[in-house]
């Protein structure tokens, strides 16, 4: 596992993960692709109602979501003296330096009462904290290319299915569903980072969280995912304006009546939004697309 340090920080400094504090979009697609099922009611309203769903984490793969540990061990007294005292800076600015070291020491005593009553009181705040989480997140995944064998096969009903292409700079300018956007980090059993259980700021702990939602195991990396991250979401059932649209692409295996059916519904709902049809070479294995006659 790679510790905390090889790992946090550096982080969000990448230029290819975008929040909604970052000025550059710099390495982030242009469009970024949904892959849906047309048989299934709730993923026609993408196209027939333009609306999109921001999921919570335990909504999405259960093996693979909030899967980083989070390291247990106690923080050693003089860690917890730190915290307490940034924490006494902020809560009590006005403090004299005696007054602050009887708050952190008072506060000190306090936690290993606490450890003494419950040994598992940090591992009971841990798992509180990720119920509000849970709550409190939206995920929208996404992938920035189109002919994605795996996604066509598994998301996408085999083929049959359709995906739909976003204009990656319109989520960005919406602050409504829009707080991060990257590439989901696939880690493999020696790259798995692990987080501490004790944050110093509020961007660390930002940080912290925007690990345990982007990193899942390296079993899925044929997905290639990309997602939109918001914390604190307002409403996860999103209504679009037909300009964050670029395209929607008929599967290679999609039946004429549910093509002509998607191209109706296009037509009306997302007037002026290109269709494609993906086709399948069997001969090299690869996918692509070609314009259409509607």
């Amino acid at each position: 596992m790679l510790a905390e340090d090889d790992y946090l920080f550096p982080f969000l400094q990448s230029k290819k993960y975008i929040t909604e504090f970052t000025s550059t979009k710099e390495e982030v697609p242009e469009i970024l692709y949904k892959f849906r099922s047309w048989g299934d009611v709730n993923h026609q309203k993408i196209i027939s109602d333009r609306e999109i769903y921001f999921a919570r984490p335990k909504e999405l793969d259960a093996n693979a979501e909030f899967t980083v540990p989070i390291d247990h061990t106690l923080p050693s007294d003089n860690t917890l003296r730190a915290f307490y005292y940034q924490d006494c800076l902020c809560d009590f600015p006005n403090f004299s330096e005696s007054q602050r070291f009887e708050y952190v020491e008072e506060r000190l005593r306090e936690f290993k009462s606490m450890i003494e009553d419950n040994s598992n009181h940090i591992e009971e705040i841990i798992k509180e904290e990720d119920q509000k989480l849970q709550n409190l997140i939206g995920i929208f995944c996404t992938c920035p290319d189109s002919c994605n064998n795996h996604l066509w096969d598994n998301f996408a009903n085999g083929g049959k299915g359709f995906c739909v292409g976003f204009k990656t700079s319109k989520f960005m300018e919406n602050p409504e569903f829009f707080g991060f956007l990257g590439p989901v980090n696939y880690y493999s059993k020696d790259t798995k980072p692990i987080i501490s259980n004790i944050s110093f700021s509020d961007s660390e702990r930002i940080s912290k969280y925007l690990i345990r939602v982007i990193s899942i195991p390296e079993n899925l990396s044929d997905e290639k995912e990309y997602r939109f991250v918001k914390h604190q979401i307002s409403k996860r059932n999103i209504k679009l304006d037909p300009e964050y649209y670029e395209e929607i692409i008929l599967g290679p295996n999609m039946s004429n009546e549910q093509q002509q059916e998607i191209i109706t519904t296009t037509k009306r709902c997302l007037a002026g939004v290109k269709v494609l049809k993906a086709k399948y070479n069997k001969q090299f294995d690869f996918i692509y697309t070609v314009k259409i006659n509607q």
